[in-house]
C-alpha cells in the first residue's frame, strides 16, 4: 500500500500541469456553453450571434502530429521527457475526447435522440467509454465520419 500510494503522488505531482490545465480548459467550454445558452434565449444581441452545433466541431488536422510527437516522447528513456510527453497526451485526450463526443453527438441526432436522452448518455455513459470516445475522435481526423472537412476543401 505505501508503495502504491508513493507512486501515485510521484506521478500525481509531475502531471499536475496538465491536469490543471484540462480542468480548466473543461470548466471553461462548459461555462461558455451555458452562458451562450443563455444568451441566445434572450432577444436583441442574441440574433447576431451564429447557432452551432457541438456536432459540427473537429480539433484541427495538424494537431495530431502533436498527439504523435506525444507519443514519441513517452519512449524516450530520459525520465523528464517522458513526464512531458505524459502531460501533453492528457491534453490531447481532453481535445480527442471532445472530438469524439461531437462524433458521438451527431450520430445521436442522426438517429433522433432527444436532448435529454444526449443528456443522460453524455452524463453517464460516457466517463465509462471516455477511452472508446477518445479513440473515436482520433479515427475521425482520417476518417471524417461526419463529413464536416468536405465543405472546408471545396472553400
Amino acid at each position: 500500500m505505501t508503495t502504491a500510494s508513493d507512486i501515485i503522488v510521484y506521478y500525481g505531482a509531475r502531471l499536475t500541469p496538465s491536469l490543471a490545465v484540462a480542468a480548466a480548459a473543461v470548466q471553461a467550454a462548459c461555462c461558455y456553453g451555458l452562458a451562450r445558452l443563455f444568451i441566445l434565449r434572450r432577444e436583441g444581441t442574441a440574433s447576431r450571434l451564429v447557432r452551432t452545433s457541438l456536432a459540427e466541431w473537429h480539433a484541427p488536422d495538424a494537431w495530431v502530429w502533436g498527439l504523435i510527437a506525444a507519443l514519441v516522447l513517452i519512449v524516450i528513456p530520459s525520465h523528464a521527457v517522458r513526464i512531458a510527453g505524459w502531460n501533453l497526451i492528457i491534453l490531447f485526450f481532453v481535445v480527442y475526447t471532445i472530438q469524439g463526443t461531437a462524433l458521438l453527438e451527431h450520430v445521436l441526432k442522426r438517429i433522433s435522440v432527444p436532448g435529454i436522452g444526449r443528456g443522460l448518455i453524455f452524463a453517464f455513459i460516457l466517463p465509462l467509454v471516455a477511452v472508446f470516445v477518445t479513440a473515436l475522435g482520433v479515427l475521425d481526423i482520417w476518417a471524417d465520419f461526419r463529413k464536416v472537412r468536405a465543405g472546408e476543401q471545396k472553400k
